[in-house]
């Protein structure tokens, strides 16, 4: 992990969009969508772009503010809102818009339960896992 870019950056159609973890500076920052308008408005001044893409609360959402599009992806490991289930992010970028579909999909959570309890790490995670949390 430590040999991953701490972001990645591309252009699309004259669209700025920055992908990271959980900040454009701070990789451990929690970031909810109900966080006021200028911690939106300060991350993406801090960014320097039109989109920005996250995860690290693992809860999925898309935010439009001041020309900026927010799109938490949600999280293909642990999806902390209640649904088991893996979740993605599918970002379409046009010149005109910007869509954004969230997309669940099925896998074996009780394999991967038992995987984490069998390496070694506390059932703890086993049990969040189960329980969408």
């Amino acid at each position: 992990m430590r040999n991953l870019p701490f972001e990645i950056r591309l252009t699309v159609d004259n669209k700025k969009i920055i992908i990271f973890h959980a900040s454009p500076k701070k990789n451990n920052l929690c970031w909810y969508e109900d966080r006021q308008e200028r911690f939106f408005q300060e991350m993406a001044e801090k960014a320097d772009a039109d989109i920005l893409i996250y995860g690290h609360t693992h809860r999925p959402y898309r935010k439009d503010m001041g020309g900026k599009v927010f799109i938490n992806a949600g999280s293909v490991g642990r999806p902390k809102d209640g649904d088991i289930r893996a979740c993605i992010a599918l970002v379409e970028i046009t010149a005109s818009e910007v869509k954004t579909e969230f997309v669940r999909v099925p896998y074996d959570v009780e394999k991967t339960a038992l995987a984490i309890i069998k390496s070694g790490l506390p059932p703890y995670y086993a049990e969040k896992l189960r329980q969408g949390q």
